[in-house]
């Protein structure tokens, strides 16, 4: 845990939400309608309601559509709208979708759904983050989540969420000096995760809705390295259920310690053996357990601790050696589970440690303890500004001056981004060197080659670069960044600076036939994509023309009937034309009553054909043909 959590009441175990305030440009009062049938991502007061198809249209790829967008009421009368930033399939199908609140970049939305593209309804499970709260959803079944809002506020002496791990003490070797940033390179650091019996027979919906939050919050995690540039990337390689625990569900620290103390009694326990065991089987380079319990209300308890190596030291080809790759552990609460708290705890992982009011260097202050200084990497502290209004994710909201206003920022401490025009950080070479991303692209490598990955078949991965072609109109921001799986939908956002418009944009060189300011590419393959940008006096690029819907798409060959054509860039369109490409141009039949009725939608007659077969239909401008889409004639 990043944090220890002091639950008031039962307010984390409430089913039932009460309306929260929010910021005004988050939440909306929606009236109550008990007879309306909710849209796909809406709910009532406690549930949100999946029906059958509320993600179909994510299934497919979808080069230059509009980011997703779909709204979630999360307490009665409360609703947030959020749009995705990147929508992808895992290996067991699962659809990730990771995106934000509408406005708010700093406000992450993750969702996690199984059955997402089949027959029935999906199941779902994930996030929202509103800054001074957190709504989690729970997959509880098929169709239907179950929405809780954790508290924020706390008030508990701190306790320690981490195992430092020192160096070894030996023959002199000399202090690493701190090293500059590391080259971008594409870390993939495998993660299994466990849940003890326990765990799954006292969560509602089981090792299914485990499974589903698991997918969410290492999506949120991944999300947030993006968001933050760092480059590594967590690969969830599997989950299984541990061996039972046989001391206290609460004794988290007891749960590390039979992980990874070999001095530990508990270490040579069924428990402890089992779980390293599965980690060698699996190839896993970080083993997290999970365990569910309920604190008596008033009381503090840890959410989550884990391994913190202050030198991380990849694992020797041959031949004994000192590493850290047995440290490579932690346990955490299966109720509070999400991107905040796995992020934190695996942060630990790579070395890191919290804000300096968390985690002060100077011996005598409140709270000291030998390790917040890191000689190795002494700006490896998470980042608290100065009017102490906000935490990121290696922080604690109690750091704050009003811990009920703090907000939990989902990035690692960057001191070369900015929030509200300031740095996020502080760099190296500076009083309260704060800089995570620089420590986590050091130590992320030494993190992925604790364990070669059991899996053979290495899947494809592909390169996506924004860019403005030409920087004095305006810019293009990836809303993530880096190698992307096969099928992965990233959306890229254009900002035109003042006085320039958005002329088009191009993928690998070719014009797309849609101008939006948010521009979703589906990954096929390595791709550049940049915007045009042009003085807003300047006359747009016209656009090619494409094709996305025949209806219907198959008539009799008696003709007669009318078709409508939707696309884009069609509203030049003066013929349509009925039959085959041919090498030199088209062969066929023009249609009759041609209308363009706008720039996304043409209608016309179909002609008669003499046979039922599949033709192609063809619009021109001209004499010039613009776009094409398939039609079939069936008989009469």
């Amino acid at each position: 845990m990043p944090r220890p959590w002091h639950l008031f009441g039962a307010a984390l175990l409430a089913a039932a939400l009460t309306s929260t305030a929010l910021p005004a440009a988050v939440a909306a009062t929606v009236p109550a309608d008990e007879g309306a049938t909710a849209p796909p991502g809406q709910a009532g007061a406690d549930q949100i309601q999946w029906p059958q198809g509320a993600f179909r249209a994510l299934c497919g790829a979808r080069q230059g559509a509009q980011p997703d967008r779909r709204t979630l009421r999360l307490a009665a009368g409360t609703q947030v709208e959020a749009v995705a930033a990147k929508v992808s399939r895992d290996r067991q199908g699962t659809l990730l979708w990771a995106g934000h609140v509408v406005g708010h970049p700093d406000l992450p939305v993750i969702l996690a759904a199984d059955n997402a593209c089949g027959s029935g309804v999906p199941r779902v499970a994930g996030e929202v983050h509103l800054g001074t709260a957190e709504y989690t959803i729970d997959a509880d079944q098929p169709g239907v989540s179950t929405v809780r809002r954790l508290p924020s506020h706390r008030q508990a002496s701190l306790k320690d969420d981490i195992r430092r791990i020192a160096p070894p003490v030996g023959p002199a070797a000399p202090r690493l000096k701190p090293l500059p940033r590391a080259a971008v390179a594409a870390p993939v650091i495998d993660l299994l995760i466990g849940y003890t019996p326990a765990t799954v027979r006292h969560t509602t919906g089981g090792a299914a809705a485990l499974d589903l939050k698991v997918k969410a919050s290492v999506e949120g995690a991944n999300k947030a390295y993006a968001d933050s540039t760092v480059s590594a990337r967590l690969n969830l390689v599997g989950t299984f259920a541990t061996q039972e625990w046989d001391g206290d569900d609460k004794d988290l620290e007891g749960m590390l310690s039979a992980l990874s103390d070999p001095k530990d009694a508990l270490y040579s326990s069924d428990f402890g053996v089992g779980a390293r065991k599965m980690r060698e089987d699996k190839g896993a380079d970080l083993l997290h357990v999970l365990t569910q319990f309920t604190p008596a209300a008033g009381t503090t308890y840890t959410a989550g601790i884990a391994n913190t190596p202050t030198l991380p030291i990849p694992k020797p080809a041959t031949g004994p050696s000192y590493s850290t790759e047995g440290q490579a552990f932690g346990a955490q609460q299966s109720d509070t589970l999400g991107t905040y708290h796995l992020a934190h705890e695996i942060g630990h992982n790579f070395g890191l440690n919290h804000d300096y009011h968390t985690d002060p260097i100077e011996p005598g202050e409140e709270g000291y303890q030998a390790g917040n200084y890191n000689p190795y990497y002494p700006d490896n502290h998470g980042f608290l500004p100065t009017d102490r209004t906000w935490t990121d994710i290696m922080g604690y909201t109690m750091a704050c001056d009003d811990e009920d206003e703090c907000e939990t920022k989902l990035w690692f401490s960057n001191p070369l981004q900015t929030y509200d025009g300031k740095p996020r950080g502080v760099p190296l070479g500076k009083p309260g060197p704060a800089d995570c991303v620089r420590v986590m692209n050091l130590t992320g490598p030494v993190l992925a080659g604790y364990r070669a990955s059991s899996t053979s078949a290495v899947p494809a991965r592909y390169s996506l670069t924004g860019a403005s072609s030409n920087t004095d109109g305006g810019t293009v921001t990836p809303a993530a960044t880096g190698l992307f799986d096969k099928g992965d939908q990233v959306t890229l956002t254009a900002y035109a600076k003042a006085g320039y418009k958005l002329d088009y944009w191009a993928v690998d060189g070719k014009i797309q036939s849609t101008r939006p300011a948010a521009f979703t590419v589906t990954m096929d393959g390595d791709h550049f994509v940049t915007a045009k940008f042009v003085k807003s006096t300047v006359a747009l690029t016209r656009l090619p023309a494409t094709i996305t819907k025949v209806s219907p798409a198959t008539g009799s060959t008696k003709g007669g009937y009318t078709v409508t054509l939707t696309g884009a860039g069609l509203s030049s369109t003066t013929t349509v034309l009925v039959g085959t490409r041919t090498a030199t141009g088209f062969s066929g039949l023009q249609g009759n009553d041609v209308k363009a009725v706008d720039d996304s939608t043409v209608t016309f007659t179909m002609p008669a054909w003499q046979k039922a077969e599949a033709v192609q239909i063809a619009t021109a401008a001209g004499r010039t043909l613009t776009a094409s889409a398939d039609f079939t004639y069936v008989p009469s």
